[in-house]
Parts: structure tokens; sequence; C-alpha cells
């Protein structure tokens, strides 16, 4: 039963520099009051004596401004008695003046006040006056009558002669002393009853909070809190009394919670098909469910607050010694871990089930560990099936890289001969250019050879290989492979009846078939249909050439396909890697794929992966067909003109930009218009900006976010008569079960050879009413630049080659410069021949000093009336923006796509 002080577990003890609040309060408005009462006090001095000071400038002032009058003229006239009587009796008046007395040019005194002489104290002051404008205090003295400010103030401004009164300060400063006294009592009086009004209303203030205070304890201790009877007059209280009024009681309904899910968590532990363990942060068992209870042969309350190694005793199964208990581990590393493979658990009983296992911390919000949670289950049966498997898992690590390296290789060298042999096809008559190719071919040959040692290198050799059919290998596997999977997933199978031999290991075959069937199973954990296939398959040398793992034959094909979660690109790369994986850790080795690669390979065979996320995958492996199978034939090379040919205009979509080009070859070889596209959105455009596609070949799994058949589904709703076929390495069963049936009907499985697509292609075209689409106009296009002669003006030869293919498919004559001067000079010869060149394509950026503006300008002058068309990759440039105001008819920009090369040039003479 889990207790209602967990709410509040810890209560706060006042320690030795704990201040009450109630004490805190009348602290600050002690502290508030006092420095008020002396901000003000300072203040009000402060003031008082400034306005002193105004009011003693403001009276001598006054007494000069009146006194000016009279004396100004006895000083003129040098009447001292008479000024001297003036000053006396004015001084003799009750009023602050002490002195008066008037200096002449010479700062000698020319009459005064005093009746003893003129003191001695004023005489340096005297001797010191500097004339200044207005009247302005000139000095103080501390005489035995007190304090006396001198003020100044020129009599005759300019002569030197001013009058000097003396104000005694002590009567107004006896005054600021009373009036200073006066207000330092009042403020006394009030901090005190501020203090007092203070203090008391801090006690009403902490006296809500220590009633709080006592009301929580009791709720914390377990007792009913009731904070409704603690409501005052104040708002504030009341409101903060129904705050925790509101607070217990849902605390309370959270207690209660907290005792159904302690039940609901007890039923669902019960209710788990594996054992569960949990145990405190010092190893003491705390839980444990009845699978648990079982497997070890103790009850839960046997075994609860025990620790976990007396009642979880585990051992590897071929050296019988301990192993360290995974909670230790946990504890210990504060992660996951899970047992090694060949871990057995000894019951109470003595009997011994090999487990697999996994344990995790618990953790608190602030990721400290409170517990472990132990999960483990009996895979006895299991293990029995993989036993198997485990024998052939190794791989050798430096042939592993010495293979990748030659994989790797040979993708590029595939891509080369591949193109070679297709380049043979049309420089054949040509005696030069064929030897070229053949030289070329040979080497690039050689180097398949090497690569091929290196893939030999990585490779065993086995000892048990005979003659097989493997539709009976599946047969014998049917029933553990039914135990390799879960329930939940179907196995359908579809075996051809004239299926060829193969000669392999069957072991090795089995070992190769429960490891894709394993990974099949576990990308599907909700269950799933798993197709597995077999079919007689031919590879062609354009195909081989462009794969270059794969040779040209006759080969027994393999398909497993699963409807699982697939894979991305990434995990495709690795997924031949020894100790790659993407399954938990201690849930796989990584080296299931590994060994299926090694075994494919020792064999002579080929594998290939198709896989998307969200669809599945499909694994092809090719075993190559054994001499003594007597049924399987070969297949006749057909040339390209004995093929199923068209017209159409073909539209194709692959990210692949080999396999996109290839198929631009096949196609343009019978007869069609291409058009290329890399995705689907490029797919799209190219379909809203051309009215005569007829068809629309496309890839399945493509980037971008739409694949092809979403690329399909698209231009059949927008373009209703367009023909679709895809092309994937998904079968057909598979899209289907996948809910791609519209589809599946119009795919051609990947690898095809140009007879597979001619057919196919021809097929779907005719299937029904085709729609003829402006094909004047396409054919009048075509028309156009047939036998044109283009010179291309560009200093890389690797470029001049693709233009001059590019030019060769439109049907037009290629002339090739490498620079200005050459450039020139070709043109200059063709105006005197039968063989003008119609347009010339010229690079922006040419060696040698002869830009591509200057290469124009140069063949203008030769003729007026040329066709130049400036290329470049900085389509910034200004030549490129604004081409007609730099001399030039076109722009192009570098991206070695004929259909731009075809629509600039048709522009560029239909303009003309």
């Amino acid at each position: 039963m889990v207790e209602q002080t967990w709410f509040f577990e810890r209560k706060s003890q006042p320690g030795t520099g704990t201040m009450k609040l109630t004490h805190r309060i009348f602290l600050l408005i002690l502290l508030t009051i006092t420095l008020s009462s002396l901000a003000n006090f300072l203040l009000t001095q402060y003031q008082e004596q400034s306005l002193h000071d105004d009011s003693e400038k403001i009276l001598a002032r006054t007494l000069v401004e009146s006194l000016r009058d009279a004396l100004v003229q006895d000083v003129i006239d040098g009447n001292k008695l008479r000024v001297t009587s003036l000053l006396q009796k004015l001084k003799e008046h009750d009023n602050p003046i002490e002195f008066l007395y008037v200096t002449n040019n010479g700062r000698s005194v020319f009459a005064h006040s005093f009746e003893q002489g003129f003191p001695r104290y004023l005489l340096p002051q005297k001797n010191n006056y500097q004339e200044q404008p207005g009247i302005h205090l000139a000095h103080k003295y501390q005489t035995k009558n007190g304090l006396i400010y001198e003020y100044s103030e020129a009599l005759i401004p300019g002569l030197g002669t001013a009058l000097h009164i003396g104000l005694n300060q002590s009567e107004i400063a006896e005054k600021l002393v009373q009036n200073n006294e006066y207000i330092l009592m009042l403020s006394i009086l009030i901090t005190l009853f501020a203090l007092l009004v203070g203090y008391l209303w801090s006690r009403q203030i902490t006296a809500p909070l220590v009633d709080f205070t006592h009301q929580i304890q009791r709720f914390g201790a377990g007792q009913v809190a009731n904070f409704t009877g603690l409501k005052k007059d104040t708002l504030e209280i009341n409101q903060l009394a129904t705050a925790f009024q509101v607070v217990t009681d849902e605390r309370q309904q959270a207690f209660i919670r907290l005792q159904e899910r302690e039940q609901n968590l007890t039923i669902t532990l019960n209710s788990i098909g594996d054992a569960v363990i949990a145990t405190d942060r010092a190893g003491d068992i705390t839980r444990l469910n009845p699978v648990a209870e079982a497997l070890t042969g103790c009850s839960a309350a046997e075994v609860i607050g025990r620790p976990l190694p007396e009642v979880f005793n585990i051992i590897n199964a071929q050296t019988r010694e301990r192993v360290v208990n995974p909670v230790e581990k946990v504890l210990d590393t504060g992660g996951k871990v899970g047992l090694a493979n060949h871990t057995v658990l000894i019951s109470l009983d003595g009997s011994e089930y090999q487990i697999a296992d996994s344990a995790a911390p618990i953790k608190d919000e602030n990721g400290g560990v409170l517990g472990v949670i132990l999960v483990f289950r009996d895979v006895t049966q299991q293990y029995m099936v993989e036993e198997n498997l485990r024998r052939s898992q190794k791989m050798d690590a430096i042939g592993q890289l010495s293979g990748g390296i030659a994989h790797d290789f040979n993708n590029r060298l595939g891509v080369i001969i591949g193109y070679l042999d297709f380049l043979k096809k049309y420089v054949s008559k040509d005696e030069k250019p064929s030897q070229w190719v053949t030289t070329a071919t040979n080497a690039t040959l050689r180097c398949i050879d090497l690569t091929r040692q290196l893939l030999a290198f990585s490779r065993r050799q086995s000892e048990q290989k005979k003659v097989v059919n493997i539709n009976l290998e599946l047969s014998e596997l049917e029933t553990m492979i039914s135990r390799s999977v879960t329930p939940e997933v179907e196995v359908e199978y579809f075996l051809a009846e004239d299926l060829w031999l193969t000669e392999i290991d069957p072991g090795e075959f089995q070992d190769a078939i429960l490891n894709m069937v394993i990974n099949a199973r576990d990308a599907m954990p909700d269950g799933g249909r798993l197709l597995i296939e077999t079919s007689n398959k031919h590879i062609d040398a354009d195909y081989a050439a462009l794969n270059p793992e794969a040779e040209a034959g006759a080969y027994v094909q393999l398909m497993l396909s699963d409807i699982g979660s697939g894979m991305n690109g990434e995990t495709l790369e690795h997924i031949f890697e020894p100790f790659f994986t993407t399954k938990p850790e201690g849930k796989g080795t990584g080296l299931g794929m590994a060994m299926v690669y090694g075994f494919v390979k020792r064999y002579g065979g080929y594998i290939k992966v198709y896989s998307e996320l969200g669809v599945g995958t499909t694994m092809r492996l090719y075993l190559p067909c054994s001499s003594s199978s007597a049924s399987h034939t070969i297949v006749n090379n057909v040339s390209a003109a004995e093929l199923p040919g068209g017209s159409e205009t073909i539209l194709i979509v692959d990210d692949e930009i080999d396999l996109l080009q290839l198929a631009e070859c096949y196609l343009n070889d019978l007869g069609y218009c291409t058009h290329l596209a890399e995705n689907a959105t490029q797919a799209l455009d190219i379909l809203a900006k051309e009215d005569r596609i007829d068809l629309l070949f496309s890839d399945v799994v493509m980037p971008g976010g739409i694949n092809g058949y979403e690329l399909a589904q698209q231009a059949t709703e927008f373009w209703p008569h367009i023909k679709v076929l895809l092309s994937s390495g998904f079968t057909s069963k598979t899209l289907a079960h996948n809910g791609l049936a519209r589809f599946a009907a119009h795919l051609l499985s990947k690898p095809y050879r140009q007879a597979d697509l001619a057919q196919r292609i021809r097929l779907v075209l005719d299937e029904g009413q085709r729609n003829m689409i402006n094909r004047e106009d396409a054919s009048c296009s075509k028309d156009l630049l047939v036998g044109r002669h283009i010179m291309v003006v560009d200093d890389e030869e690797d470029i001049r080659e693709l233009f001059k293919l590019h030019l060769e498919r439109l049907g037009c004559r290629p002339v090739l410069a490498c620079n200005g001067d050459e450039a020139i000079e070709l043109y200059r010869q063709s105006l005197d021949s039968s063989e003008a060149i119609a347009v010339v394509i010229l690079d922006l950026t040419l060696p040698g000093g002869m830009g591509g503006k200057v290469v124009a300008a140069s063949i203008r002058v030769l003729d007026p009336q040329a066709k130049i068309i400036v290329a470049s990759g900085h389509t910034a440039a200004s030549e490129m923006k604004s081409f007609q105001d730099h001399g030039f008819n076109a722009a192009l920009e570098k991206n070695f796509r004929r259909e731009n090369i075809k629509q600039i040039l048709e522009q560029v003479l239909s303009s003309s």
C-alpha cells in the first residue's frame, strides 16, 4: 500500500540562520523608514541652506541697487565724508549688515562704515578684488561677531569702483539649527509610529501563513487538512486558502488514482508474455511477474527484498562459467545492457533455459538511478532454429576491404565498358575510331579482370558444392522457415515449375535463406506477407556492363520480398558490411547479410536489393545456371533493327543517371523520341510544357517525395491519354500487395535487356486506342536539325565530345574546335565550301586571350548573318542574361541536357 506521506516527504526545520518572516518584514520597514527620514532631513537642510543663500544674495543686490544712485555722484566728486556718513547710517539700522565700504581705482578704501578704522582682516580681500559683472559672494569671514558673507558689485563698471557689503549669518544660522531640531524630532516620532504599525501589520500577514503551515504539516502526516476554515477578510488569503484546498483535494484524488495504477501495473506485469523482474538501486528485488516466477522457480513472496543474483543465476552455456548479472552492469554504468549469446538461466529446480535478456535503468526526473528493470524470455527453441546460422557468419576483414574496393571500382568500369560497347556499333565502319574503341575496351576488361581477382581473394571456396534444384531445397526448409517467423507473418511461395539447376553448397544455401527470412520477419513486427519466388533469368551484356558485379548469362533467380518497413538509401549502402546492423544492441550480430553476400559471390552469383520506406524490400539472388542443366537455353542476341520500334515520344524518369542514359540509348536506337527527367518534379514540368508525350517510362523508387507510382497517378489524372510503364526491382506481386495493383500489370522488372524494353514499350503503346499528339510538329522539328553543320568551340575535350554525341543523336553534323583561332579558320573554310556552318555554339571563356566575345565578333566580320549561341556554366554572367546586347543569338546553359540543346537550336534556326 502506498502511503500518502509521499506528498510531504520532507519538512523544513528552522536552522540557526533562519529568520522569521515577521522579523524580516519589521526590519525591512525599519530600514525603509530610517533611510527615508534621513534622506528627507538632509534634503530639507540642503533646501533651507540654498534658500538662505539666495535670500542673502537678493538682499545684497537690493542694497546695492538702492545705494547706487546716492553714492555714484559723491564717489565721482570725491565727497568721502558724505559717502561715509551714508554708509554708517545704513549700518546703524537693525539689520544683518556688519559693514559697508567702497573701493576706488587703486583698490584703496574710499569710504567705510567702521568707527574704529578699517579692520585688518579685510585688507587681503580688498587688495585682491577683481571686478566681475553683477553682485557676487566675494568672501566669507569668521569673526568674533560670527560668520560674515561679503558681497561685492561694481558701482561704476570699468573704473574699478565697487561697493562691498558684509552680512552677519549668526542669527540666520541659529534659526536654521532650530528648524533642523524640529525636523529631526518630527522624523523620529514618525519613524516610531511607522515601526509600530509595521510590526502589527507583519503579524497580521504572517498569522495566516502559520495556520497554513500547520494544515500542510497535518496533510503531510496523512491527516485531513482543512484550508477552508482559514479564510479571512483578505481577498488574497481567501484565494490562497481556496487554492490549497483544491490542491489537497486533487492530491487526494491522485493518491487514489496511484493506488489504481499500482493495481493496473500489477495486472499488466502479470499479463506480459516475457519475464519481468524489477529491483531497487541496491539490486534487491521489488517486483516479479508470473513468467519470471516460472523460469526462476521462485514465487514473488519468497524473493521480494532478496538480492537478484540469489534468484537470477546465469552462466555461459559453453564455458559453464558464471555470467556477470546485467542488473549489476546497469547499476555500475547507468546504461542499457543486454546479454550475449549462449546465456543460460538455471532455475531453482535445476532446469536450464536459453534466454535473451535486456536490462535498463529506472531513472527519476533528474536522471538518478532508482532501480533496474530486467526483461528476459525463453529462446531455447529459437536458438535451436538459428544454431545453423552461426557457424557461417564470419568474414575476413581484409577480404571485405579488398572486395569493397573492387566493387566500387567495378561500378565505374561497368559504365565505361557499357558505353564503349554501345559506341562501337556507331564507329565500326571507321577503322581508326573502331581501333581506338577496341583498345579502350581491352584496357577496361583488363581492369575488370583485376577487380575480379580482388573479389576472388575476398571469398572462400566451398568443399560441398553440388548440383541442386533450389525448389526442392526450399521445400525441405518450409518447416524451419515457418518456425523462424512469427504467426502474424504469412509466407507465400511462387516457384517456377521448369526451374534450372544450380551448383551450390545446400548447407550454405539454407543458412542464407534463413538469414534473409529472419531479417524479413524483423522488418514486419506487426505481421505481413513474405513472398518467396523462383524463376529462370538471363542477364544481358548491357546490364552486366552497367552492373560490374553481374556477368552476362543464364541464372536461377531467387526473390524474397516483404512488405515491411523498408530501408533508406544510407542503410542500403551498408547492409553487406560485416557487423553493420540496425537492430538494438544484443539483437543482431551484423554478420547475416555479409554471410549471404559471401555465399552468392562464392558461387559466381549476383545479389541485388530493392527497398523503399513504407513499401518493403526485395532481395534478388542470381545463382549461375549449372552446365548440367538440360533445360536452359541461350537467348540469341537480337539487333535493334529486328526489335519492335516506333516514332512515339517517351518520357524517361530515373534518378540513376547511368540507367537514364542507357534507356535513352536503347529507345533512340528503336526510333523513339525521348525526354529525360531525373525525378518526378522534372517529369511533371516536362509533361506540362510538352504536348506530345505518348508514354511515361518511370522508375518506382525515386527521391524527392514523389515515387514512380505517385507520378503515374498524377500524370494519368491530368493527361489521360498517356500510357504508363514502370520499372522496379520489386516484383509485381510485391506492388500488388502494397496497394499498387493498378500499375503492377505494366511493370518491367530490373534488370532488363533492350529486347525486354522494346517489346514491353510496344505492347503498352499498342494497347487500346492511341492518341496521336502533334506528330507532324515532332517530325518537322526533327527535320529542322537533320544534316545541319553545328560548330562547337570549347577548350575542354570532354565537353566537345559530349556535345558531339548529343548533336549526332539529333541528326546534326558536329564540327569541333578547341580554341578561337581554329574556330575562325574552320568557319572561313565552311564559307568557301558547300557545307556551311549553320550555328556556332561558343564557350564564353576560352584560353589564349581570345575570349568568346572576341571570337564571335571575328566570325561576324566573316559572316554578318552568322548564328552564334553563347554557352557557359556561369548563368549569372551578363553575356548569359543579356546575350543580345553582346552580339549573340541565344544563350545555352552547360547542363548537358539534349532537350535544352535541341530547343535552343530549333529556336535559333527557326528565327532565320
